[in-house]
């Protein structure tokens, strides 16, 4: 199959790339880039590769059998929309949209090619453990998922293209909730895998003159059990850190290490890297490939990954709502007010 990124910033380069050279039957032959250093990126890394200043030039020359679009956020829902409204089966990095609008548009195309969202936080080592041992059943019926994301500003995008693009809103979309609050949200639906409910948020806007809000504290009800998540770009450490709790036993990540509390016993388990030690993690990235064929290659399976990015969306726009409306619990489909919570 033959691939095409739609933009190549840090995460095409450093994350999405090296995976892709580990996958022999899908190769990267064209990249959309108009900023002329990331051009010169693409060719030095990706020799003989086809490169085009938009996606519509793309689709008709090249045509390719998928493209994993690699943008800011609020270049996402078009792209997407053009690459499957012409056939061509779609990866996308998160957020995979912004506004209700922008998501019934992108269902709306997800019924002429596979739209597949790259949440790849819940293929960490980590996580991917924990979500196994809770789909074992070994803590039991879960109850509360409990998440921190800790950082000491937030990650920048490439120096010569947009480096602050994640603070800016009109890029964004908002802030610390757009960003790890999604990869949250995707976390504790792999996790729960049940229905969010209602979502009630507290924002804040800690470091002087940022324009979004940087620090985050939400509660998410779902169907038999609640959600706890901490965010911010202002704490002073860098840190991932949460945990399950079971009817019967309790599963805590702490960065590096994964422990399992059960009728007395403690269990610990230490992976090789710590989730908070970099930004970024092309070694996540292949299983996100390998889920992403199965939906290629199963209709059944087709479509999960997607509703999932529409929890997703309902949540960060409901904890823009409910901080509008002094923390009250939202239900998760009365979404849609201004995200703006600077100050």
């Amino acid at each position: 199959m033959r691939g095409a990124f739609i933009g190549f910033g840090n995460v095409a380069e450093t994350t999405h790339l090296p995976a892709w050279r580990q996958v022999g039957d899908m190769k990267i032959v064209s990249v959309v880039e108009t900023s002329p250093p990331r051009r010169e990126a693409a060719q030095r890394l990706l020799p003989g590769v086809r490169l085009h200043d938009s996606v519509a030039a793309l689709l008709e020359t090249d045509r390719p059998d998928f493209v994993d679009v690699c943008t800011p956020p609020s270049f996402h829902a078009e792209a997407v929309c053009a690459a499957a409204r012409a056939g061509v089966s779609v990866m996308c990095e998160k957020p995979l949209a912004l506004t209700r609008e922008q998501m019934s548009s992108i269902l709306e195309a997800s019924q002429k090619a596979l739209v597949y969202p790259i949440h790849n936080w819940k293929f960490s080592p980590q996580m991917t453990w924990v979500r196994e041992q809770v789909e074992k059943g070994v803590i039991g019926e879960p109850l509360l998922f409990t998440w921190r994301t800790l950082r000491v500003a937030s990650d920048k995008g490439t120096k010569d293209s947009s480096p602050d693009w994640r603070t800016r809103p009109e890029i964004a979309g908002g802030g610390i909730v757009f960003d790890h609050g999604w990869h949250a949200f995707s976390m504790a639906l792999g996790v729960l895998k049940q229905k969010p409910s209602r979502v009630s948020a507290r924002l804040r806007t800690v470091r002087e003159g940022l324009p979004v809000e940087d620090t985050a504290s939400l509660r998410i009800e779902f169907e038999r059990a609640d959600a706890q998540v901490f965010l911010s770009w202002a704490a002073g450490v860098r840190r991932s850190e949460g945990e399950v709790i079971g009817r019967e036993g309790v599963l805590r990540v702490d960065d590096q290490q994964v422990t399992l509390s059960l009728g007395g016993t403690v269990k610990g388990r230490t992976f090789p890297e710590a989730l908070s030690a970099r930004s970024q993690h092309p070694d996540w990235f292949l299983p996100v490939i390998e889920d992403f064929i199965a939906e290629l290659q199963n209709p059944a399976r087709r479509g999960r990954a997607l509703a999932e990015a529409e929890h997703c969306l309902a949540l960060a726009l409901g904890a823009y709502t409910s901080h509008h409306h002094g923390g009250e619990a939202i239900p998760v489909a009365d979404t849609g007010c201004d995200r703006s919570v600077a100050g």
